[in-house]
């Protein structure tokens, strides 16, 4: 064990640093805190028989039960005998009242997941991977874990923070490792292990064998290609879900540099089903051992950087993960995306499309409201009110026919534009957000096929009738005499429902003023004749 250890709580703090200074089995007297995870706190401690150093692992009460310890030592019997250069060895075990410790050997080094941070960092990186030495981790964990599995032992938390590095690299903290009991047997279900790490069988509940190990490991390996996770997401329950259904992007895609061996090795890793997978760890250590002979100059270089965002950038990663069709993407990628993206300022009533100009960019709305409407026979059949978080333009994706319809502010908006190109490039990187634009394109064009059977195949006068007795349904209310009252809504607002023009339905409310249907005043429609409002909203003919 190291000093890199995980999260603070702070009351589990206090009772961890309660115990410097004191002496476990009158034998390991405690030096200082190394850090806590989620089941125990880790010390620094001397061992005054043998006067050396170690790492002890206190458990938190309740995690052994000490009325039940025959797992725990089962356990610890069959890591103890693991011997390995590449595993940190564990060398006793015991109770300190009512908790179980292990002791183990302490690694003076650095843990994965710092030198990752650092490799992902903009700032000069201090020590940062390159391929070279990503190869040299690799080769030596997994040299690790298929020790490990033939002893039966599947980890179960493969993840960059059990990985030291040293003058040696170590595989540690088989603290929720399982056993197996022969070759064929799988380990039981218990949903245990780190979410961004965690296979599907895993994250379902699901019995294990040493291939959900491989397929962590294979997230560090795509980490440390790369500079990046394969799945990014602001809560463990997206993540699991993107390690569930979701194919990860090609390595190669986000380092040019990786093998082309090792680039598939990846991905077979990261197969959802277990069978799809290497089937054994020196399989995946026969490939990277393959793959880097092969290497050629300049492998040395170091993994590519993610820059740091900006508070302004992340402003707009955080925006553009609030549109659904952007929503599986991850931070890093939204913010390459986010780079090709170009302002635009509408004031009220100005045209953003016209119908008939070329297709070639989407729109995203940040502020403001878009009318989409159709012009037919001098008149405007409003299609759609848009606002933030929309978008509108979506069809120039699919080829770059002319536009279709038109579009204007409501009021001031801005919008970011995607080019059709720059788009296209990035979506060869995301196969599956590729289906759900077709999903939302899809639904888009039945919306529009339903608001055309109703608007535009209707005269204007049917489609104000309709929308004043859709209007009586919904927000109607009765005078005392029993008439419906219609409030609070203006022509141009009435207009914009039924999809005609603010002057057609002024023209045809005086009309129905005049034949005595309706009378209107300060935003209040009082419908005096209904049966004939709806004989209009049908198209039938007066006898």
């Amino acid at each position: 064990m190291s000093e890199d250890e995980n999260v603070w709580t702070e009351d589990y703090e206090l009772q961890a640093l309660g115990l410097v200074g004191s002496a476990i089995a009158d034998r390991y007297e405690i030096e200082r805190v190394l850090g806590q995870g989620g089941m125990a706190s880790v010390y620094l401690a001397t061992d005054q028989l043998l006067d050396r150093q170690v790492a002890i692992k206190l458990m938190k009460s309740g995690v052994v039960s000490r009325q039940n310890p025959g797992r725990f030592y089962r356990e610890a019997r069959t890591l103890a005998k693991m011997n390995h250069p590449n595993i940190v060895t564990l060398y006793n075990c015991g109770w300190y009242g009512e908790q179980a410790y292990l002791v183990m050997e302490y690694v003076d080094g650095t843990c994965l997941n710092n030198i990752l941070d650092r490799t992902a960092s903009a700032t000069p990186s201090d020590g940062g991977l390159t391929v070279e030495t990503s190869f040299d981790i690799a080769i030596k964990v997994t040299n690790a874990l298929s020790y490990a599995h033939q002893k039966g032992v599947v980890h179960r938390d493969i993840k960059p923070a059990n990985i030291i590095i040293g003058n040696e690299t170590k595989l540690m903290d088989f603290g929720i490792a399982g056993i197996r009991r022969d070759a064929s047997s799988a380990i039981g279900g218990e949903l245990s292990g780190t979410p961004m790490y965690m296979s599907p069988e895993q994250s379902l509940g699901k019995e294990v064998d040493e291939r959900a190990d491989l397929y962590s490991l294979g997230v560090v390996f795509y980490e440390m290609f790369t500079g990046r996770a394969p799945f990014s997401a602001s809560d463990e329950m997206s993540i699991t879900a993107q390690h569930i259904q979701v194919t990860p992007v090609a390595p190669s895609l986000r380092n040019p540099e990786i093998p082309q061996k090792i680039d598939s090795l990846i991905l077979r890793m990261l197969s959802k089903e277990p069978d799809k997978r290497p089937a054994s760890a020196d399989e995946v250590v026969a490939l990277l051992e393959t793959s880097r002979r092969e290497l050629p100059e300049g492998a040395s270089a170091e993994i590519p950087k993610l820059a740091r965002l900006s508070p302004e950038e992340q402003k707009t990663v955080d925006a553009l993960r609030g549109i659904p069709l952007f929503a599986p993407i991850s931070r890093e990628d939204l913010a390459e995306l986010s780079h090709k993206l170009t302002k635009k300022h509408y004031r009220k009533g100005q045209v953003v499309i016209r119908k008939g100009d070329p297709g070639s960019s989407l729109h995203l709305i940040i502020t403001g409201r878009v009318k989409i409407s159709m012009p037919e026979d001098g008149t405007e059949v409003v299609l759609a009110h848009l606002g933030p978080d929309d978008f509108f333009g979506e069809l120039a994706l699919l080829d770059e026919q002319p536009r279709s319809a038109k579009a204007t502010a409501v009021e001031t908006t801005e919008t970011w534009v995607l080019e059709r190109g720059d788009f296209l490039d990035f979506l060869k990187w995301y196969p599956d957000t590729t289906i759900l634009i077709l999903t939302v394109l899809g639904q888009r064009l039945r919306n529009l096929n339903s608001h055309l059977e109703s608007t535009i195949f209707t005269s204007p006068p049917v489609r104000l009738a309709k929308t004043l007795m859709e209007l009586m349904d919904s927000h109607g209310q009765k005078t005392p005499t029993g008439q419906e009252i219609i409030r609070n809504l203006t022509a141009a607002e009435l207009a914009g429902i039924a999809g005609i023009e603010t002057t057609a339905a002024r023209k045809l409310i005086r009309d129905l003023e005049t034949a005595g249907i309706l009378s209107a005043k300060n935003r209040r429609y009082t419908i005096h004749k209904p049966e004939e409002l709806h004989r209009i909203a049908t198209g039938r003919q007066r006898n």
